[in-house]
């Protein structure tokens, strides 16, 4: 558990740094699409496959089968979901606040350039803040981050699971 542990804060402090220095830098949101979107998704497959190579080499003196590997890589995508959802909702209110009022007034001013009554604008609006919500955005990091680290387990653990051989 203490290798999956550490792998959990390496991916998890791996994420944020991605994310910290650009945003503290140029003190601008970093777009989903952007290459240092696309390169932080390197940090779990790196971590992932280190986390479990290190069990293998260090606790199961270099041999591995599938379900322990893939074990291991749930159990880190797990834990360090678990403390990315932690570190969103410490920071959410520092750093979401201005974003999300820009997004609603925005989409509050397209509602209302489409010809929809002020009702109809409002619950629109109502319904945009619960989606944009810290809850749901909780969720949806949780759930995202699991898939895929469940994606990533299963082919890490294909790569190192043992080889049967005939005896």
């Amino acid at each position: 558990m203490q290798t999956e542990i550490k792998y959990s804060i390496i991916t998890l402090l791996g994420i944020a740094v991605f994310y910290a220095i650009p945003y503290f830098i140029s003190e601008v949101e970093i777009p989903m699409n952007s290459p240092i979107a696309y390169a932080s998704l390197l940090v779990p497959i790196v971590t992932i496959y280190f986390g479990i190579r290190e069990r293998k080499n260090k606790r199961l003196e270099g041999k591995i089968d599938f379900t322990k590997a893939f074990a291991t890589g749930l159990i880190i995508t797990i834990f360090y979901s678990v403390l990315l959802c932690l570190l969103l909702a410490f920071v959410w209110p520092y750093f979401d606040l201005q974003i999300t009022a820009e997004m609603i007034e925005t989409e509050r001013e397209h509602f209302a350039g489409e010809g929809r009554s002020p009702d109809e604008v409002d619950e629109l609006i109502r319904q945009l803040k619960g989606v944009t919500g810290l809850p749901m955005q909780l969720m949806q990091t949780f759930m995202s981050n699991l898939i895929s680290g469940m994606l990533i387990s299963v082919v890490v653990a294909f790569v190192f699971k043992r080889p049967e051989y005939p005896e």
